[in-house]
Order: structure tokens, then sequence, then C-alpha cells
């Protein structure tokens, strides 16, 4: 829908812009706002990809443009803001600005060569800035059926880009210089070093700024205040941990609990001094959440055990171990916390999986050309297998190959191979396996309940399930017809042969 204006972005005002989730402001790629370009055809593909997504403008320095975000919805009063600074300090100069799709605004200016303009929430009530390591959604897009549009006396096709007048530069500097105070901890002692960088973490992002300038400024804080310093990548996950959330949603003081670790098996919570680092985390069918925690304080290990949060008699006993009533009550509120995360982290694997993947009109027409030139391909693969030692069977090899690429078809091929014990079988099968890349294939030795249940949400997309033997499958029957059913299988359909 808006690839043809995206494409123009990009082309003519050299714009770096990428696509945002259909009717919001949320970034539509896996790499969001990483994945802006300027190159027309880069972006026609990306917009092609994601269909009717809205158009995102990556503010900073490779765009050249930073932007006054000028918020009026729920009694925001960013324009009354806006309007005391102009009466206060005098107009801005004529430049390029939108219409929001809420009634608010984005004035844009010219990005200083000399100066680094990062993001910052909040300079005056309601009024916002978006500059390097930010993005702001842009014409046509729309966001509850309401859409964003460029004022008609301010229009980037006649409206060149000015300056920010000196004011507006000195009022943001001014924020600036708050930031940088946050870098002004000295001494930070082992033991305290990941909890107060977490913290300064914490008061940057709620600053709106990226993960990779917070990384900057903490590495910096890391180098001259801590002591001994952290690894870079222990400060790279932190800052990695602070991005994953919004803006202004994070706590920031040392009697409040705070999410100071993530990743795929642990989660670790800071308060007062205090660590809670919870692994093996899992809820059953009846709500119920157990974990392992391990916890210490300024670094001194107390107690590992098993617990179940959600029981008041593991929570006493835990803090009978421990010997301190202080956190009794903070066991009640992590178990709040961490169901919070979990459900948070479930959504936004859920809108992942649904961005599936579209062909772009030229990648169409590269596969056709390919093709084309290759139409004897099938006897290239039959050629391919010869060399790895497989004789005869050159039907089979054919249909294996034809199955094993329409794993990225909507409805994708199955197929049985069945024959006598030491007949070449798979020894054929795992001949053509080798001609596909190996993240496009699940291979499973013996088909049980557990091969198919204990795999990621999304483990089949797009791949082969390649068993290799169907000794036991009984057991995997319901399993294979429960993924068929949720579509993970699309269908399974044996083919006899009267030879065999």
């Amino acid at each position: 829908m808006f690839t043809k204006q995206a494409v123009e972005y990009a082309e003519k005002y050299k714009w770096f812009i990428f696509p945002c989730v259909e009717g919001r402001k949320i970034p539509a790629t896996p790499n969001g706002f990483f994945s802006a370009t300027n190159n027309s055809k880069e972006s026609e593909r990306l917009f092609k990809k994601y269909p009717n997504s809205n158009i995102g403008l990556a503010t900073g320095e490779k765009s050249g443009l930073f932007a006054v975000d000028i918020d009026t919805k729920n009694n925001a009063q960013g324009d009354i803001s806006w309007h005391e600074l102009i009466k206060t300090y005098g107009e801005i100069p004529h430049t390029i600005e939108a219409i929001t799709w809420s009634g608010g605004r984005h004035i844009l200016f010219q990005y200083p060569k000399d100066k680094l303009i990062g993001c910052k929430t909040g300079i005056r009530q309601g009024i916002d800035i978006k500059g390097q390591g930010g993005y702001i959604v842009i014409a046509s897009s729309k966001v509850k059926n309401k859409e964003y549009a460029w004022k008609a006396s301010c229009h980037p096709e006649n409206t060149p880009l000015a300056p920010a007048p000196q004011w507006l530069l000195d009022l943001i500097k001014e924020n600036r210089r708050a930031l940088d105070s946050l870098e002004d901890e000295v001494d930070i002692p082992e033991g305290r070093r990941n909890t107060t960088l977490m913290r300064i973490g914490v008061k940057l992002r709620n600053t709106g700024l990226s993960q990779q300038v917070i990384a900057e400024i903490l590495q910096k804080t890391n180098l001259a205040s801590c002591n001994p310093p952290l690894l870079d990548g222990e400060v790279s996950k932190i800052a990695q941990s602070v991005a994953r959330y919004e803006t202004d949603f994070m706590p920031v003081d040392d009697n409040i609990i705070t999410l100071t670790h993530r990743d795929e098996d642990v989660m670790i919570f800071s308060k007062n001094g205090y660590e809670f680092r919870f692994t093996n985390i899992s809820i059953y069918g009846n709500g119920k959440l157990k974990s392992t925690l391990t916890l210490s304080k300024d670094k001194k290990y107390l107690l590992k055990t098993e617990i179940n949060l959600s029981i008041q008699s593991h929570r006493e006993k835990f803090i009978k171990a421990c010997n301190d009533k202080e956190v009794e009550q903070v066991l009640v509120e992590l178990e709040n916390l961490i169901r919070k995360q979990l459900k948070r982290e479930e959504e936004e694997h859920l809108l992942k999986a649904k961005q599936h993947y579209i062909m772009t009109d030229d990648e169409r027409e590269e596969a056709t050309k390919f093709m084309r030139e290759n139409y004897d391909i099938l006897y290239k693969i039959v050629d391919a297998t010869n060399r790895m030692g497989v004789v005869g069977e050159e039907n089979l090899r054919l249909m294996v190959y034809l199955c094993f690429t329409s794993r990225i078809l909507k409805e994708p091929l199955s197929m049985t191979v069945k024959g006598e014990s030491s007949s070449g079988k798979s020894f054929s099968c795992r001949s053509i396996q080798k001609l596909i890349p190996e993240e496009g294939y699940h291979f499973i030795t013996k088909a049980t309940q557990q091969a198919f249940f204990h795999l990621p949400e999304d483990g089949l997309q797009h791949r082969i399930v390649y068993i290799n033997e169907m000794q036991g499958s009984e057991q995997a029957d319901y399993s294979i017809r429960t993924a068929q059913s949720e579509g993970d299988l699309i269908l399974m359909m044996p083919i006899k042969d009267e030879r065999t």
C-alpha cells in the first residue's frame, strides 16, 4: 500500500526508512529500525515483504535530521508547552512539519554535524526529541484509521530542512547534561557494579535512548568508575536487558525491585543489595509458578532452593531459611513481576511469529530467471547425489528433493519412504538432506511424543520434519495429528508402490 511512497522517501530525500506494523508504530522487521535503508531497491523489497506496513523514518545522523515530537493526546499538552517556548525564545525557521494521527506535530530540523542529539523524553511537558537511535512514523501511515500527513505549507517537496534555532539546541544540551551526570558515579565497588550500572541504564532508557547509545554510556561509566571494571560482554547484556522495555516503564529506585538480567534460562532481580536469581522457571497447568531460586546479598551467597512462589508455605520456609523477614513481601512482588515478564515475552514472540515471509516481485522474477537458465536442475540433483555414491533410485531421490524444497510453501508436501531393511532408503534421503541448508530441517531419530511437543512454538516453521526411523512411531501418532490440526504439519499422505 505504501511501497511507492516509501521508495520515494528513500530515493528523493535519501531518508532511511523501514516498515512498521500495519496500524501501529512498532517496527515490523526483526531488526527494528536497524533495517532502515535509503536504497530505493532495498526499500521496495522491504515494503513488499511486509505489505500494508506503516512507514518509519530513522532519525539521527544517517537521515540528516532530528524531530521535535509534540504530543497532544491524553491531555499531554505538548502544544501548550511549545507555545510557551516560542513565546519565550521566538519563532522557529520555516522547516518540514507533519501532523500526527492524534493531532500532534513532528517538526523536523537538520541534524547538526558537530553535536550529538539523541532521544529525549519530556524536555518540556508533552515534548520529546527524536534523534540518534530513534525514529518517527511519517505520512501516509495510519494509526486507528487516522492518517499522518505533511502540513501543506511545510511539505518536504517544497520545504528544505532548516537548521534548529540555537535556543532549541541549548535546551537539548541542558537535558544532555542531565544524562552526562549519570556517568559521574565514582568508585563503584565489586558487589554493586551490576546493580549501579543497571540503575543508570534504566534512567537512560527512560529518557528514550536506544540500546546502542545506552551501551556506549554504560561502557564509559564502567571503565571510569567500576573497581574493577566489568567485562565488555556483561555491560552489553545490561544495555540489552534495559532496552527490552518501553521508555518510562522500568523503576529507577534502589528500593524498587529491578530486573537486572534476562536471557533464555535466567531471570535476575535486585533490591537493596539482594540478588534473586531464578532458573528452571515453569508454570504448571494449575497456574503454579515454580523455579530454582538462588539468593545472595552484596554478592555473598545465602541460599539456593526449589520454590513454588504461589504457595505461602514455600515462601515461609524460604524466609525462615535465609533468616530475613524483609524478603517476605519481595517474594510476593517477584511472582507478579515474573508472570508479567513471561506474558510480555510471549506476546512479543507471537507478534514475531505472525510476520510471515512474502516473496517480492523482484525475488519472484529472479527465481523465475534462475529456473529458466537452469531448466535441467533436477538432472543436476541426480548428478550431485551420484557423486555422493548413491546408485539407482533416481525417481525416489527427485521426489525426496521436491518434498524437501516444498518446506517454504504454505502447503508443503510430505512423504513416507518404505522398503526392505538395508535397501538404501536412509542413505538416499540423507544424501538429499545434504543439499538443504542445516537450518532447513529438524532431524528426529525416533518419533515420540516428546520429539514433537518439546519444541519452540515456531520450531517446525518452514522446516523439514525428517523422521529417520518409524519404529515406535505409534507413540507419536497423536502428536503428529495435533501438529496437523494446528497447521504445523499440513498433510500426511502415504503413497504405496505396488512393486514394493
